[in-house]
């Protein structure tokens, strides 16, 4: 039978109701914060249905159950009103558009093949599948940090909001050149990182706030494994050091240190939602797994009727949902993430 879900609140959550351990294997990171996605038992309808297959497909296929496509995207774009496209179980590293849309007699069904469990990931591959080969110790900076092999101009390539962010929890209006950039998860639990703002943060050891001089760049206050982005270098740095901060108790990070040897999710920059449907209808998405979004929208509705979300697991984004202009959007069984850790506040 199907797990049901319930709603989580789209801004981070604080650190009190965020400790809780689902684990029952260990992690190499964090135990979950909350349940991790399941795959479903509901049985396929009865509609036609096509076949992508992250791994073993091809998009020259015809997109037969043997002969699966390769992208979610190319998939879509062959859907007429009835169909279904399964998603069989694995990562699909994409930016989905959903560009097609059913009729009220008709819905296309865009799902998880049933008794498997697809995730939609626009974040950047290389730090979850070669983490070895992503990451080098950063020798200038604090101990255990460690800065990405590789540059991202993109991240810098992205205009800067000058506004109050949508379900944003403060404003940034002045602020903007401090702003995260790059955010992410542990892959194998799906656990927050922190979004650091100024490397000062990153690389401070007492992860108490000096009071005295909380405004001064110099001083800085570690909030726990995190990400920075250096927009001068265009490169990541990561610190996954150990927290100290008494009153964590089982709550304190005590996972690998060594980012090489983790999967992340690291997502960025503003403006890559990770499944944007925008002027559609009659479309149904099931039992799927959605991360890989930082300052902007996970999942953009915009201008479409008649949507249905179920069985949806949604991890992180600026807000999680945002849903604009658009009627008859139903909801259900699914879990919105947030973006705090459990040592993220104060």
């Amino acid at each position: 039978m199907r797990r049901m879900r319930t709603f989580a609140c789209l801004i981070p959550l604080v650190a009190c109701l965020a400790g809780l351990s689902f684990a029952k294997t260990r992690h190499a990171s964090h135990p979950p914060m909350r349940p991790l996605p399941e795959p479903s038992d509901i049985p396929a309808g009865k509609n036609p249905t096509f076949y992508v297959d992250s791994s073993r497909g091809n998009d020259a296929n015809p997109g037969t159950k043997a002969k699966p496509w390769k992208s979610i995207n190319h998939g879509l774009r062959r859907l007429k009103p009835g169909d279904a496209l399964h998603l069989r179980g694995g990562t699909y590293y994409e930016n989905v558009v959903i560009p097609v849309s059913g009729t009220e007699e008709a819905e296309i069904v865009i799902r998880s093949h049933p008794g498997e469990l697809a995730t939609i990931d626009a974040g950047l591959r290389e730090f979850h599948d070669s983490p070895e080969d992503s990451w080098k110790p950063f020798e200038r900076g604090a101990k255990g940090e460690f800065v990405s092999t590789r540059t991202y101009p993109q991240f810098n390539g992205r205009p800067i909001v000058h506004a109050f962010p949508a379900a944003g929890w403060e404003p940034f209006f002045g602020k903007e050149d401090v702003r995260a950039v790059a955010l992410g998860h542990f892959a194998d639990s799906m656990v927050p990182l922190h979004g650091y703002r100024q490397v000062e943060d990153l690389r401070d050891d007492s992860m108490l706030w000096d009071v005295s001089s909380k405004f001064d760049k110099a001083s800085g206050v570690y909030c726990g494994p995190g990400l920075w982005f250096n927009r001068k270098t265009e490169r990541i740095h990561v610190r996954l050091a150990h927290t100290t901060l008494a009153g964590l108790d089982d709550r304190h990070y005590r996972g690998e240190t060594d980012p090489r040897k983790l999967a992340l999710s690291v997502s960025g920059p503003y403006g890559a939602d990770a499944l944007r449907i925008n002027g559609v209808s009659n479309v149904v998405l099931r039992d799927i797994e959605v991360r890989g979004a930082s300052g902007s929208p996970l999942v953009n509705l915009y201008g479409s009727e008649n949507v249905t979300l179920d069985g949806l697991t949604l991890h992180g984004g600026s807000p999680g949902l945002l849903a604009k202009a658009s009627s008859k959007v139903r909801i259900v069984n699914c879990a919105f993430r947030g973006l705090a850790a459990p040592w993220s506040s104060r």
